[in-house]
């Protein structure tokens, strides 16, 4: 199994989806996120440097990956960075996208050994979003309630 990617989002794509009120659009910031392809869809997986704890969410739309960081000297401990499910995007077409990255080698090592759990858990995330609304439900469970998979229904083949 390969490598997952890690890559940028280009400022072009949040410019002209600026209405998507749930993704994470901030001002000068880098949208790093990693790759993951299902059922014929590229979705890119942000990482946050402090994810929101919640029962709900760990490990069923959200993953710790910790890390410190040396910067101007100084040591600086991020025990909630980590990869958020909720807010992945799915871009197929690459010109938005630009490959390769920077996360801490630590960082980076932690989620090449766990690899297959992330796919399996993302796998899972999206299946059980594409069901609950399939199933006509109108209460939405916690887990997707910020979701910015509302916002790709044709991708997901549930229009």
């Amino acid at each position: 199994m390969e490598d997952l990617k890690i890559c940028t989002i280009k400022h072009t794509f949040f410019n002209e989806k600026e209405h998507l009120t749930e993704i994470n659009q901030k001002i000068n910031r880098v949208y790093l996120a990693l790759e993951i392809s299902v059922d014929d869809n590229k979705y890119y997986i942000p990482f946050e440097s402090k994810l929101y704890s919640h029962p709900a969410l760990t490990n069923k739309s959200q993953i710790i990956f910790p890390y410190t960081s040396f910067e101007n000297g100084t040591k600086q401990k991020f025990s909630s960075a980590g990869i958020n499910f909720e807010k992945c995007l799915i871009i197929n077409d690459l010109s938005y996208i630009v490959f390769g990255g920077h996360i801490p080698r630590k960082q980076y090592q932690d989620i090449q050994s766990k690899k297959k759990f992330i796919i399996r858990a993302f796998t899972k995330y999206i299946s059980d979003y594409k069901a609950h609304v399939l199933s006509g439900s109108e209460e939405m469970p916690f887990r997707y309630k910020y979701s910015t998979l509302k916002y790709f229904h044709e991708e997901l083949n549930i229009t």
